[in-house]
């Protein structure tokens, strides 16, 4: 029986390169044979934006009903609605998103909930010795939450702000400061307010602690106080604040709903009365 032939070098060097030439093909055939991504379908990129924005919309509108609940009429500070906007969306400091969501916000809250998210603005301070107290601390805007229910309507189905003790002292109040040329001192505020039963630190039989109520006010923002600086220490000033002028300026502001009320409840002040309150605002 023949023994086999040796396998040569030649022989060898046959075989091997095949194995060599397959290996560097596919090699070089590797990174081009990869399957590439099909490019993204504008519908899909459009629908994560709208599915992102829905988010941060959810969390402003999420917000505002909480500080409602927990704090009824305190309007909220536009930086506490930037903080929930940037802390789910990295880069809202680049953009212009903070006001586009909360317009959203304003919008959905009309067409869903029947209520109106209003803008409020507080007036920067002139330089000088006042400065306003922490009470309006967080910025010049604040957003409240109101119904859009007609006044009329919620008067007889809702609530009827004449019966409310709190809205009697706002009135009163700021008659005193219009009279007073849109600021009264906090001295001359206890002083007339005492020529009408009101004491400091006596507790109303209607209003409880006075001095608590017109801290409610403040915070509010029914009334600014503001802080003076003199030769005698500190003392405070108020004015009307941007919730009151916000709400009476539909009624003609403050001259024309006292007037009203006057005419509301059958009450026509006589000649002297007429001119003894002519005389208190001069």
């Amino acid at each position: 029986m023949a023994s086999p032939a040796p396998v040569g070098r030649g022989s060898r060097n046959k075989r091997a390169p095949s194995k060599g030439r397959a290996r560097n093909k596919s090699q070089g055939a590797g990174p081009s044979a990869a399957p590439r991504l099909a490019p993204p379908d504008p519908a899909d990129l459009q629908y994560a934006a709208q599915q992102e924005q829905e988010k941060l919309l959810r969390e402003v509108m999420r917000l505002m009903l909480f500080r409602q609940k927990a704090q009824p009429d305190v309007p909220v500070p536009r930086n506490d609605l930037t903080k929930v906007i940037l802390a789910s969306y990295k880069d809202g400091k680049k953009s212009n998103i903070g006001n586009a969501i909360i317009a959203l916000a304003q919008e959905s809250f009309a067409k869903v909930m029947g209520m109106d998210m209003r803008e409020l603005r507080i007036a920067p301070v002139s330089k000088g010795k006042s400065r306003i107290t922490d009470n309006d601390a967080g910025g010049s805007k604040f957003y409240v939450l109101r119904s859009l229910v007609p006044t009329n309507w919620k008067r007889k189905f809702v609530t009827d702000e004449s019966q409310n003790p709190s809205w009697h002292l706002l009135i009163i109040l700021l008659m005193l400061i219009k009279c007073q040329g849109d600021k009264l001192s906090e001295e001359d505020m206890w002083q007339y307010l005492s020529e009408l039963g009101v004491q400091q630190r006596e507790v109303h039989f209607k209003l409880g602690k006075v001095e608590d109520e017109i801290k409610t006010l403040v915070q509010k923002k029914y009334l600014i106080q503001r802080k003076q600086n003199g030769a005698d220490g500190n003392s405070f000033t108020y004015e009307a604040g941007p919730n009151a002028t916000d709400e009476l300026e539909p009624k003609g502001g403050i001259d024309a709903y006292v007037d009203r009320l006057f005419t509301d409840s059958l009450v026509q002040p006589s000649a002297d009365h007429a001119q003894d309150m002519e005389m208190t605002c001069i």
